[in-house]
């Protein structure tokens, strides 16, 4: 099932884009609403197994603790019974990603506890972590979210200690480019980026709900259905 008029969840209202802001509305029909967002029916797909596929083509102006949660929701009806089928992974506006040589075994409860530098004190959510640092003198990868603009985590050899958690690790080399390029504070933040997560639907309807946080702009945000193999996009 190749991507059509059909299976847009958002797109263009008239003949643009829309950004996709704080004051986004839910879709409640098969035609687009002022942010460009509309319900699919099914029926007229034949499908069950999807994919849906979220475009964040732009890199919109961004606070460093900006989010983007998208899910999708079902329905037998258009005006009520609208139930959560599907979420995709919240979209932090700005990540780090450190390569780090595991000193004490990370654990899965680490996961939202605090990430600290010793030598500088930058902090940040921890997002995720590598299989490899579950042991120690592993090295892999740690995902963090900052908790201020400022917080580069670019001291190599700087001890990392989980607040209240077990993990602790030394940094290898500092923040990689990709997610932080070259130039300190100039950041790059989670969009542009494409995000595909598979799911079953066996009710008629479906629409995406799209919650961005505070003051925050998504850009031009699309979000597509196609079938669960993607063999005809």
């Amino acid at each position: 099932m190749a991507f059509d008029a059909l299976t847009v969840l958002r797109g263009k209202y008239g003949d643009s884009y829309v950004n996709l802001e704080t004051s986004e509305v839910v879709a409640v029909a098969l035609a687009a609403n002022s942010d460009g967002a509309c319900v699919v029916d099914l029926k007229k797909t034949g499908k069950k197994g999807l994919a849906a596929v979220l475009v964040c083509p732009t890199r919109a102006a961004l606070d460093y603790e900006d989010t983007l949660t998208v899910t999708i929701e079902e329905s037998d009806h258009l005006d009520r019974g609208w139930e959560t089928v599907m979420a995709f992974p919240v979209i932090y506006a700005f990540l780090m990603k450190l390569k780090v040589k595991c000193t004490t075994a990370y654990i899965p409860s680490d996961i939202g506890k605090a990430a600290v530098e010793a030598t500088s004190l930058d902090a940040g959510l921890l997002v995720s972590y590598g299989a490899e640092l579950e042991a120690a003198d592993g090295i892999g990868y740690i995902v963090v979210r900052q908790d201020d603009v400022d917080s580069l985590f670019n001291n190599t050899d700087a001890a990392i200690s989980t607040t209240g958690g077990t993990g602790a690790a030394t940094e290898v080399g500092v923040a990689e480019k990709g997610f932080i390029p070259d130039g300190g504070s100039d950041y790059e933040p989670g969009t542009p980026g494409t995000y595909v997560r598979r799911f079953t639907s066996n009710k008629r309807y479906i629409r995406g709900k799209y919650v961005a946080s505070a003051t925050s702009n998504f850009g031009k945000v699309q979000c597509l259905i196609g079938d669960d193999q993607l063999d005809r996009l």
